[in-house]
Formats: structure tokens, sequence, C-alpha cells
């Protein structure tokens, strides 16, 4: 437990994230902007500059329209965590403390935050939690970076997840012969360059119906005559794989856009398959990719498996 001086305030929270998230969760604006700051505030930032002697300029808006100048002077930060000596700015400029946050580590996905505000004295502690609520303020700022400290292990987790299925079917398309990239192993069978463009395809798919866009058609044969169509259109193996570029890169925007709220979305499956969470399907766009791997590393099987593929 943190020992706490009468002009301290200190709080410690486990976020459900690796320690080496915690630079992108302090220092990426758009991140700072939904978790920054008590339950219904968000941030605005001015000028940010992550590292030690560097500053953040920035205007909290409360919930009821009010604009709170805030201003940040990084004394440290490195891996085990970040000081600053905080300053308020107009009729807020005597709001102002030092902090001490420290990261440990708990687990490869687990980071105990321990966050300490120190105050000039006791009173003047007192008038800050009173004027502006500072106790719940830590109280609620540290759960919404909890949750997310959540939302961006799961995303990233599936961004790399994605990248590395790319990774490993552009491997795979290097190791295949040429003349047979539009070989195929049988007559409903996709060729090489077919898989290529199906997954990529079916990444921006998956990206349209994590967002709320129905899956095109009815019924499972109503996608897949639109995917074969879709696929015809590919005869050389370059355009299928900047295609997969292209969707690959928007999903990851995408998913990086996501909220808290977003991952507890409700949407409708294709063909009716029912309803999921957008948590519940983030994944998909890997495993989709992944199963596509195999179909291409199974025809180098059939072509002949001397390549060990070190």
């Amino acid at each position: 437990m943190t020992k706490v001086a009468d002009n301290e305030m200190a709080m410690e929270r486990l976020v459900p994230c690796g320690i080496d998230l915690m630079p992108r969760l302090w220092s990426d604006p758009a991140l700072l902007s939904r978790w920054w700051g008590p339950e219904g505030f968000s941030t605005t930032t001015h000028k940010i500059d992550f590292r030690t002697g560097g500053e953040w300029d920035y205007t909290m808006h409360g919930p009821d329209g009010k604009d709170y100048g805030n201003f940040i002077r990084y004394t440290k930060v490195d891996e085990s965590g970040i000081e600053y000596d905080h300053f308020g700015t107009g009729e807020d400029a005597h709001a102002s403390f030092k902090a001490v946050i420290t990261f440990e580590e708990v687990t490869k996905s687990v980071t105990r935050v321990i966050f300490k505000m120190v105050f000039e004295d006791a009173e003047t502690k007192r008038q800050i939690c009173d004027e502006y609520g500072a106790a719940e303020g830590l109280r609620e700022t540290t759960g919404r970076l909890v949750r997310e400290g959540q939302l961006i292990a799961e995303v990233e987790t599936a961004c790399n997840s994605l990248e590395q299925a790319v990774a490993r079917m552009k491997r795979a398309v290097d190791r295949m012969p040429a003349d047979k990239l539009n070989w195929s192993p049988g007559e409903s069978a996709r060729s090489v360059i077919h898989l290529v463009a199906h997954s990529a395809w079916s990444v921006d798919w998956i990206r349209s119906t994590l967002g709320g866009k129905p899956y095109p058609g009815a019924t499972t044969a109503d996608g897949d005559r639109a995917m074969r169509d879709f696929e015809k259109g590919f005869t050389e193996i370059e355009p299928a794989l900047a295609l997969l570029d292209k969707n690959t890169e928007t999903w990851l925007k995408y998913a990086r856009s996501l909220t808290v709220e977003d991952l507890d979305r409700i949407v409708d499956m294709p063909f009716k398959l029912g309803q999921v969470s957008v948590r519940d399907v983030l994944l998909a766009a890997a495993w989709h990719t992944n199963d596509h791997c195999a179909q291409i590393e199974y025809i180098q099987t059939i072509l002949g498996d001397r390549d060990w593929g070190f």
C-alpha cells in the first residue's frame, strides 16, 4: 500500500494491459481525449511533448460545458513512470500540484499504476479537493484509464494478429512458383491469386460489418457468388497483394479508432447468423486470413514440400 502524507493523495490501479503500452496511453492525444479526466470530461490537446523536460498544454471540457485550462511540465519520463508539475491556467491558476505516476509490471498483460498527487501543504490539498472534487476526480480518471487500457490491449492483440496473418500469407506467396500462382487443385478451389484477393476483400467486409454495414447477400450462396465474381478480376498477384495491404491498413486504422463503448456495440453477423458484440469478432479478420494462409500452404504441399520455409 502506498504511504500518503497529509499533503498527498494517492491511488493504485491494476490496468489490464502490458507496461509497453503505457507510453501510448499517456502521450497519444486521441487516447488522452478519451480517458483523461473524471467521468463526462473530454480533453483537447493543444501541444504535447512527452519527454523529460517536455510540456503538455491542454483544455479539459466539463459535462456542464465549462472549460478548464491546464499546463503540465514533465520532470521525468521513462519506462518506470512519469513525474510532472501541474498548473492550472486562467481562473484555475491556483490549482497546482506535483504528480508522481509509477508503472510496475505485474504480468505481461497487467500493469500496476500508482498515482500520487503532492500539494504544497495539507490546506492546499483540502481546498483543491473541496473546489474541484479532486479525490473523486482521481478515482474516476483512474477508472477510465483501466477501461482504456483494456481496450488498447484488446485492439493491439487483434491488430498484431492480423499483421502476423498477412505476413504469413506473403511468405507463403513468396514460396509459390510463379507459374503456379493461377493454378488450383480443383474446379471449385481458389488459386493462390484468388485466395489473396479473397482475403483482401474479406478484411474490408469484416471491417464494414464491425461498423454496422450489412454483408452483401442474404444467403451463403449469394455471398459466395459476390466473392467469386470479385476474385475473377485478378489475374496477377501484385494487384491482389496491393489490395491486401491497402485493406489491412484501413482495418488497422479503424480498429485503433474504436472506443470502449464500441467494443460492446452489437452488430449483425452475415447470412442471418445472429448478433454478436464487436469485441466477440475483433479477431475475425486475423482468423479468416490465417485460414486462407493454410490453403495456400496446402497447395504448396500438393506441389511438393521440399521447401522447409526457413
